[in-house]
């Protein structure tokens, strides 16, 4: 079995202004779907993700976009914040992957099944990475643990 993976890879460096106003088009001030980044700050990344990183990181100033295209499974977007996350976005502009990069990751963003059983079984611990991976959610834990969950938030096992 032979496998050929192409990928081609676009990358935009932003660092003009708090992300409020990066993900803004400039001209109507809505939130801009636009596949280009321009002078005026137009963002290559879907709405719904520039919706996401306006709601969860609105104090970030600086973020490099990244555009890969992957034969057979799309479009994805990574956005490096000048906080320190990455974050990894389908085509539809949902997130798939979260870094914190050893920072916490808000817990409004963690799905609330999975928060409910952190909280009760690893009560001071925080989560810094989360993945969502073919039906299942891997956590990463401030104390360098990984614990697997299925989709609807039901712990499955320690990774």
């Amino acid at each position: 079995l032979n496998l050929l993976v192409i990928s081609c890879k676009k990358e935009v460096n932003i660092t003009t202004a708090p992300a409020n106003e990066i993900l803004k088009d400039s001209t109507t001030g809505n939130i801009s779907n636009s596949a280009a980044v321009s002078e005026n700050s137009q963002n290559l990344l879907p709405a719904n993700a520039q919706s996401f990183l306006k709601t969860h990181f609105p104090e970030v100033t600086t973020m490099t976009i990244s555009e890969k295209t992957i034969p057979i499974i799309g479009k994805s977007f990574e956005a490096k914040l000048g906080n320190g996350f990455e974050i990894d976005f389908n085509e539809a502009g949902e997130w798939h992957e979260i870094d914190g990069n050893s920072q916490p990751i808000p817990a409004v963003i963690i799905p609330s099944a999975i928060n409910e059983y952190l909280s009760q079984q690893y009560k001071d611990i925080q989560v810094t990475a989360i993945d969502k991976e073919n039906k299942q959610i891997k956590v990463e834990l401030t104390n360098s643990m990984d614990l697997l969950f299925d989709n609807n938030g039901k712990f499955l096992k320690i990774d």
